[in-house]
């Protein structure tokens, strides 16, 4: 008796320790069920009839391995080879070159989006539809195809087209498309970056050249950002994808709290 009254205690402890693992884990940085979860389980409001998470940006096997994005090869950041890298489960982005932001201000050498960056405008481009993978997972009934799971409204970004608010700030690259699920997407557009913070480019070089408007960085999450790409600002210096925000709202996966402009300022003098 008092054995089995042992099982079932130890049986009991094991499950409260599952639960308070789950709720542990739901509490950091995940993706599931946060904007970048395009599960039917996901808060993004493009949602698709599957419940793998991972799947609409990186595959275990068989990844993209060729980068033909844009700039001269011989310049970092532009052309080169992915070799597999993050496993990667999206094709390149549409646009064949990248207009950069610019500005008589500006003191940094732009030499075009880098590897991360790019990944980043697979989706962000305006014109890679969501559901368009090189792998599709195996519980959608017929592989190969990523059907709508609910409720949603037009484009890519589950967003009406032009008229919601919210589809300027996650179209990137400014492409245009009929609003159709990615459909009737403008080739020739996709790489517009003029109104977006440059990317690409060396900090150090670019704080050398204006050393009262930009700071030496002080931020060690920053720091850590910046190192993943070799000194270069890019989309992930500010931005990380695997970020989630349980609560809902407004969610720009910031690596740093702006309150009060913090992040801002932690690279800018004014």
């Amino acid at each position: 008796m008092l054995k089995k009254y042992k099982s079932s205690v130890l049986l009991a402890l094991m499950i409260i320790a599952l639960f308070l693992a789950v709720d542990v884990r739901n509490a950091t940085s995940i993706v599931a069920g946060g904007y970048h979860d395009l599960s039917m389980w996901g808060q993004a409001k493009m949602q698709y009839d599957t419940t793998e998470i991972c799947v609409f940006c990186h595959t275990p096997h068989h990844a993209n391995k060729t980068q033909t994005y844009t700039t001269d090869p011989a310049i970092e950041g532009g052309g080169g080879t992915l070799n597999g890298q993050f496993l990667w489960n999206r094709r390149i982005p549409l646009a064949t070159s990248f207009t950069p932001y610019s500005s008589p201000t500006l003191n940094a050498v732009i030499s075009g989006p880098g590897i991360t960056s790019l990944l980043c405008l697979s989706c962000h481009d305006g014109i890679g539809a969501m559901n368009v993978l090189l792998n599709y997972p195996r519980d959608t009934g017929t592989a190969g195809v990523l059907a709508p799971a609910g409720l949603f409204t037009k484009n890519q970004f589950g967003d009406f087209a032009l008229t919601d608010p919210e589809n300027g700030s996650r179209n990137i690259g400014g492409g245009v498309c009929d609003g159709a699920l990615g459909t009737g997407c403008d080739v020739n557009t996709g790489g517009d970056l003029q109104n977006d913070h440059p990317i690409g480019f060396s900090y150090d070089d670019a704080h050398a050249a204006d050393p009262t408007g930009l700071k030496d960085i002080s931020d060690a999450t920053l720091i850590k950002r910046m190192a993943i790409t070799g000194g270069r600002l890019e989309c992930s210096t500010c931005h990380d994808p695997h970020l989630t925000n349980p609560e809902g709202g407004s969610n720009s996966f910031l690596v740093i709290d702006n309150t009060g402009s913090a992040m801002c300022l932690a690279c800018h003098n004014k």
